[in-house]
């Protein structure tokens, strides 16, 4: 690359980042976009394969916040971020949470905006539900034991378009970043930025791209890193009031349940339906390949089940806690060390959760049940389930995709890194622009939440500062 010179850079290309680099070149602006990962086209690797986890994941989905219990992360490190990796299920902010947020951050964003902002992305990512036809049995179980309780079950939709009997998730690359990359905006891949400084109100930024160095100048950085990497840059970068002490996460357990009958098949893709009947608890059926079935029944010692592999379906109970994590930075070592541990009020949520995802798995026909724990501990029935409260909770593998909150936004900088629209309050040309601003737990997967707040200040941004201002 020739130039290296640039009127904004947005560093990372997942929903956030994808989405802002996007609405800055429609509107004019000389932007860079930087990853970390490479570009793979749609289905050049197979979805959930071990060749997937290995190319597209960071650190190859080998990532721990340490804790008691420890819970291992994963995060997208690709073109597309953690939309080329996930389930693509979609939920706007539930509207009691951002009124939560509003009063508690001051958070200044508008219903009609918002709205219009929701409705805009559902579009453009063609959000829709699945074939009644074709939702996989072992999502219909989930319902089936919901129902037996009294319980609210419901279908999530997804960003998916359907061709040719086929479904193809309408993730970054699919869409924001396809068009980006038609309107000939420049972008490089395989490159991380080390860290950078300012000058003068110029920005100079180290890349490292295939062991070479690149130095790149820019006036404004918009940073979608992601709620670990984006801390850790501005850590590493000497930024650090209020950055990365208020991580927040969803952390899930798992079952792996065994029916009498088949219900699972190859390629049966993401099952689609969630419980959301219990107070910052969402219950839901999880990827059941051959290989994740694989992966959580060597946790239980129980991999010989892998023989009934159509009889098996995951299934997990995921929690909004109270608790906060910190991300830190250690000298002479270029990854973050995150810490995470869960309060007695979390761990207690998370059982109570465990009970009732074991409950309805059994009301649903399941005759056993593999938890995700270090011991070989078989659940054969509901009054067994409690079994798992009586192990010591760092037995328990806990994991989560849902990551945030390490770089809060809101209108009082005493408590918040960034203002109302993602600005950091003393570094007027850094904007954060990813899950890290997201205030508190949404309780929902958050990629539409990103995605709407990412558009809100981008557009902010792009309303504030013309182009023959820059």
């Amino acid at each position: 690359m020739k130039k290296n010179n640039f009127q904004i850079v947005v560093i990372g290309s997942g929903p956030g980042g994808a989405l802002t680099a996007l609405n800055l070149l429609e509107s004019g602006f000389d932007v860079l976009l930087i990853e970390k990962g490479n570009y793979y086209k749609t289905n050049e690797l197979k979805n959930y394969s071990y060749k997937e986890m290995y190319e597209k994941y960071n650190y190859s989905g080998l990532t721990l916040a340490i804790g008691n219990p420890n819970i291992n992360y994963v995060e997208g490190s690709c073109f597309g971020g953690g939309s080329e990796i996930n389930s693509g299920l979609y939920h706007r902010l539930p509207e009691n949470i951002l009124n939560k947020w509003r009063a508690k951050y001051k958070l200044e964003y508008s219903n009609e905006k918002l709205n219009k902002i929701y409705t805009e992305i559902e579009k453009d990512l063609n959000i829709s539900y699945q074939n009644k036809n074709n939702i996989p049995k072992a999502s219909l179980k989930l319902l089936e034991g919901s129902n037996k309780m009294g319980l609210n079950c419901i279908e999530i939709p997804r960003w998916i378009r359907h061709v040719k009997n086929k479904y193809i998730k309408q993730s970054m690359t699919e869409t924001y970043l396809k068009k980006y990359i038609l309107l000939g905006g420049k972008y490089i891949t395989g490159s991380e930025v080390q860290n950078f400084n300012e000058s003068n109100k110029i920005f100079y930024l180290n890349i490292i791209k295939q062991n070479k160095i690149i130095k790149i100048r820019t006036n404004y950085l918009f940073i979608c890193s992601g709620a670990i990497h984006s801390p850790f840059l501005l850590l590493k970068s000497g930024i650090k009031k209020n950055i990365g002490n208020t991580l927040k996460m969803h952390p899930s357990f798992k079952f792996i349940a065994k029916f009498n009958e088949e219900i699972n098949f190859l390629n049966m893709g993401v099952p689609v339906h969630q419980i959301k009947s219990f107070k910052k608890i969402t219950i839901g059926c999880s990827i059941s390949n051959k290989a994740y079935l694989g992966i959580g029944l060597s946790e239980s010692g129980s991999l010989k089940e892998m023989r009934n592999w159509k009889k098996l379906a995951s299934y997990y109970v995921m929690i909004s806690p109270k608790s906060y994590g910190k991300i830190h930075k250690i000298p002479l070592i270029n990854s973050p060390i995150v810490r995470y541990s869960l309060n007695k009020k979390d761990i207690d949520r998370l059982y109570f959760g465990i009970k009732k995802l074991g409950e309805v798995l059994f009301k649903a026909g399941a005759n056993t049940l593999y938890p995700s724990i270090n011991s070989n501990l078989k659940i054969k029935s509901i009054s067994e389930i409690d079994k798992i409260k009586d192990l010591s909770k760092r037995k328990l593998n806990l994991m989560t995709i849902h990551l945030f909150s390490s770089i809060r936004m809101g209108g009082i900088k005493e408590i918040s890194a960034t203002n109302p629209f993602g600005q950091l309050w003393d570094h007027k040309n850094i904007f954060i622009n990813d899950s890290s601003i997201l205030c508190d737990s949404p309780g929902v997967n958050p990629q539409g939440t990103i995605m709407a707040f990412a558009k809100y200040n981008v557009d902010n941004f792009i309303e504030n500062n013309k182009i023959n201002e820059i």
